[in-house]
């Protein structure tokens, strides 16, 4: 039978002898939840790695399964066009199998919602989060 069974994994705490026995049970796909590859993003949404830990999951996760795929959040406050561009770009040279790009959602209750009703930060506006859309859409990944 051929099937895929996935494990979604945080950029911490990422250890070898994990990802073996992760691939002795059977997964043949592992998902990092990178989300950004910004520190101050990170800090912003919460996330408890940094890129140095994102980037090192990336290496070791290619290194041990054939099959790796990368999760990031766009349309963050304080993102441009531009810098997602940049983002992207980088984000296709890791050669993952799969890239799932999720919309940031504030969420009520959080300390991103509170810095966003406060206006302490700005989300990016619906004009900017349509054209970061598109081109997310069209971004030449070769």
């Amino acid at each position: 039978m051929n099937m895929e069974i996935t494990m979604e994994a945080n950029p911490t705490g990422f250890e070898i002898s994990k990802l073996k026995l992760f691939k002795d049970a059977g997964v043949n796909r592992l998902s990092l939840g990178i989300q950004s590859l910004d520190d101050h993003m990170l800090k912003l949404m919460n996330r408890d790695h940094s890129v140095k830990d994102a980037l090192k999951a990336i290496d070791l996760a290619r290194s041990h399964f054939d099959n790796v795929s990368l999760d990031f959040i766009w349309g963050r406050p304080g993102q441009s066009l531009k810098g997602w561009e940049e983002e992207l770009l980088q984000v296709f040279k890791f050669g993952a199998n799969h890239l799932s790009l999720y919309q940031l959602t504030v969420e009520r209750g959080t300390a991103l919602f509170k810095q966003v009703k406060n206006k302490e930060i700005q989300p990016p506006s619906d004009d900017e989060l349509a054209d970061m859309f598109e081109l997310t859409r069209t971004v030449n990944i070769v």
